[in-house]
């Protein structure tokens, strides 16, 4: 698989604070900079995750090594680039939407955590509300289950939602940014995704012990990362299909970094020398080249190259 895998953004004075890892690079344009290395061989579509994992590992390894001496902006899975000269020009692309994002961030990491609990404790402790077990041993009828039934979805559901805004209150005063979700499996109470400083990540531990005394230890606490703001800012690459840009830059003679105004001069260049009213070109042929060039200046001019920033769960 040809091509270069584009894993983050950092900027280019950055640079001289550390290295990038072996086997990959970073691509300088101006005051940015791309981290790239392989794909996978046969790519990354198409294959299933377990078939990937190993390339996303070394992946994210990668950041987090980068990450130890710059800040990054990370960018979504799957952006493949053509050559260098197609990440100069993403680099181009994107370069004020980066330097103002990167403005916002500073130094900041993400932070996910996730709460669960034991689901048959909890049960356990909800029955006991009311007289829900009372009314089951007495009078054990399809309708007093169903009653039953609700009542204790409903009080399962109260304890998740008071741990969940317990939580909350504690955690959110620390982050500069939140993301909060409630899963739909049983034993998940919330999940966060935090945006800290990174100076802020020991008081987030030092709270979540006490979060787990508060509790009395009745809830599980799972801390991920530091890492890269993956669900805050992550970096979306659209690009045209290769194999198409490619055959009208070779048509009308440009490269993959040339102007609107490049690619239209080119063409009109080109026109004027294919053009079927010159008595050197013969009439089918220069009408067909005529179409061709149209289609390339075409392709071109609607190349849809775009960079912007996708936040997890926006719409």
């Amino acid at each position: 698989m040809s091509g270069l895998a584009i894993l983050a953004i950092i900027q280019t004075e950055r640079l001289g604070a550390g290295a990038v890892p072996l086997d990959t690079r970073a691509i300088v344009n101006g005051s940015f900079a791309a981290v790239v290395m392989s794909p996978p061989p046969g790519g990354l579509r198409g294959q299933s995750r377990s078939e990937l994992a190993p390339w996303l590992l070394s992946a994210q390894r990668v950041v987090e090594t980068v990450m130890v001496f710059a800040p990054v902006l990370p960018v979504s899975f799957g952006a493949i680039a053509n050559d260098d000269a197609m990440v100069k020009l993403i680099l181009n692309e994107g370069a004020k939407l980066f330097e103002r994002t990167f403005d916002e961030m500073g130094e900041r990491v993400e932070i996910d955590i996730s709460v669960l609990w034991d689901v048959q404790t909890v049960v356990r402790e909800a029955v006991q509300i009311g007289d829900l077990a009372t009314r089951l041993a007495a009078t054990n009828t399809e309708a007093v289950r169903r009653g039953a039934g609700e009542e204790l979805m409903h009080e399962i559901q109260r304890r998740r939602e008071g741990a969940g805004s317990r939580i909350l209150e504690a955690l959110r005063p620390l982050a500069a940014d939140s993301i909060t979700t409630v899963p739909p499996e049983p034993e998940a109470v919330i999940d966060l995704a935090l945006l800290l400083n990174r100076d802020a990540v020991d008081m987030l531990e030092n709270m979540l012990g006490k979060l787990d005394e508060a509790f009395s230890g009745g809830l599980s606490f799972r801390m991920v990362g530091p890492m890269a703001p993956y669900s805050f800012t992550s970096v979306q690459i659209h690009m045209p299909l290769s194999g198409e840009v490619e055959s009208a830059q070779a048509l009308l003679g440009v490269s993959v970094l040339a102007s609107d105004e490049e690619i239209k001069k080119a063409y009109y260049q080109a026109a004027r020398q294919n053009h079927p009213d010159l008595p050197s070109n013969a009439l089918e042929d220069s009408n067909k080249t005529m179409a061709a060039l149209a289609a390339s200046y075409e392709t071109l001019r609607q190349r849809g190259l775009s960079v912007s920033l996708h936040r997890r769960g926006a719409e």
